[in-house]
């Protein structure tokens, strides 16, 4: 014969027994959210629409994600990350509710129990006991129906936003099923935007030299950033800017001695200098002269080569050298639109190269003939004033008598300022750069950088060679 305690054990089993089954376990981890939306945001098409719409996205914002996603995939990969994540956190909110709640009911659901059990165990009456079952009923009802309810408005919400986006792809297919009404959707979208441009027929495309700048202004933000980090002030760019101003803009050798009074004698120490002699001499480097009407600023031409040998496959070399390469053509173009920037690769052959081909075709492969790069270097800047030349390198050349040959070639072009970056050198390719760098002459310079430093290191290396193009403070 069954005894109370034993209906009382058989109870409190019976209530242990519905937890497990109805699966009140802990919420997943808010990463494991993140990774399975994520997975679902790419693949399928009406989930996406459907994170959009909970999170109230407006159709511009939509829009900007279809443009970003095939112009920018970097800003759009980074875009669409934050909103799977604020989607996966509010989602998971919610469900740590309703657990909350299912749990606090069951909580309730057994003290019931519990509080039944004591009442019978204190009086035994039938008064008592039919009262007791009667609450005991009407709990069990009021939590049921409680659970049923925070169950239901929990879930009733997503299925409400399924339905709401469905509906509303439905809504946009059929109002963009005509292609003139696309076409037309399309083109109010993206016209004024500064990265689209119509040709001569008046279509619409990309402006590829819009979008290739873009990147080379985000590239010199992210070094110049890092830059002022790590020096603990801001204003680099300024400090760059004020050290660009007062350069000399104009200067011809003076032919007749009547002209020194109209020389610009600092103008002409300064121009001196970058050609090899200490003072201005007499009468083919007297220069500088003095400009009646107002100075506009000076333009420098810089160029680089860049290394893309296959050894530049390794420890991310190509990847920094091209943000590098791109950054400094956008901090040239930051100074003065007049300045001008020249880009090449070189492995077997040197190939002038645009900023949209180093994006986009330029891969390591073949040899290292640097004697190419620097001949390049010195043809396309001889017959500019104080320019800069870059050359940046991870190893020693091919032919390194032949590249020590062209680098000498520098001594008699005083106006081009030689720089070469090593990358990840060791002993053996740090005595090669630098005898090559010897033999272009004392006012070349030879640095060697590890990959992670060549950014900021090239970057504050043209503000560098800007100040010293007109310091006199050695005269």
């Amino acid at each position: 014969m069954r005894s109370n305690k034993d209906d009382e054990k058989s109870t409190l089993e019976r209530i242990a027994e519905e937890n497990e089954e109805q699966g009140y376990e802990e919420v997943l981890p808010l990463e494991q959210h993140i990774t399975n939306f994520a997975e679902r945001y790419k693949n399928e098409k009406q989930f996406k629409e459907i994170v959009h719409n909970y999170l109230k996205l407006s159709k511009l914002n939509k829009a900007l994600l279809s443009v970003g996603k095939k112009i920018v995939p970097s800003w759009y990969n980074k875009k669409t990350d934050i909103l799977v994540q604020e989607y996966a956190k509010r989602i998971r909110q919610d469900l740590i509710k309703a657990m909350e709640v299912k749990k606090e009911l069951l909580a309730l659901k057994k003290a019931a129990y519990e509080l039944e059990s004591q009442a019978t165990g204190i009086n035994n009456t039938q008064a008592l006991q039919e009262a007791t079952q009667q609450q005991r009923r009407e709990a069990i009802a009021n939590k049921d129906n409680m659970l049923k309810q925070v169950e239901t408005e929990a879930y009733d919400k997503i299925r409400k936003e399924e339905e709401k986006s469905v509906k509303e792809s439905e809504e946009v297919k059929r109002l963009t099923d005509a292609e003139s009404l696309a076409k037309k959707k399309v083109q109010d979208l993206i016209a004024n935007s500064p990265l689209v441009k119509a040709d001569e027929n008046g279509a619409l495309k990309f402006d590829e030299q819009k979008i290739c700048e873009k990147l080379e202004d985000i590239f010199l933000t992210e070094i110049i950033e890092g830059i002022e980090k790590e020096d603990g002030n801001s204003g680099f760019i300024a400090k760059v800017k004020a050290s660009y101003t007062g350069l000399i803009s104009h200067y011809d050798d003076i032919e007749d001695l009547s002209e020194l009074p109209d020389a610009d004698w600092i103008e002409s120490s300064v121009v001196s200098r970058t050609k090899g002699f200490r003072v201005p001499v007499f009468p083919y480097l007297v220069t500088g002269k003095y400009e009646k009407r107002t100075k506009g600023k000076a333009s420098i031409d810089a160029a680089i080569a860049l290394d893309s040998s296959d050894s530049m496959k390794e420890n991310n070399r190509w990847t920094i050298a091209k943000k590098t390469s791109l950054a400094t053509v956008a901090l040239m173009r930051r100074l003065s639109p007049k300045n001008h920037t020249y880009l090449s690769h070189f492995n077997g052959k040197v190939y002038p190269v645009t900023s949209s081909d180093l994006i986009k075709s330029v891969r390591p492969y073949n040899g290292t003939e640097t004697q190419l790069a620097l001949d390049w270097l010195l043809n396309v800047l001889s017959d500019s004033g104080p320019s800069i030349a870059y050359l940046i390198t991870d190893g020693d050349p091919n032919h390194l008598e032949e590249t020590v040959a062209s680098a000498k070639k520098f001594t008699n072009h005083p106006n081009v300022m030689l720089r070469i970056f090593l990358i990840d050198g060791n002993k053996e390719t740090e005595g090669k750069i630098r005898k090559i760098g010897r033999a272009a002459g004392p006012p070349t310079k030879v640095i060697p950088v590890k990959n992670y430093q060549l950014s900021g290191g090239v970057i504050r290396d043209v503000a560098k060679a800007i100040s010293e193009m007109y310091s006199i403070d050695q005269f």
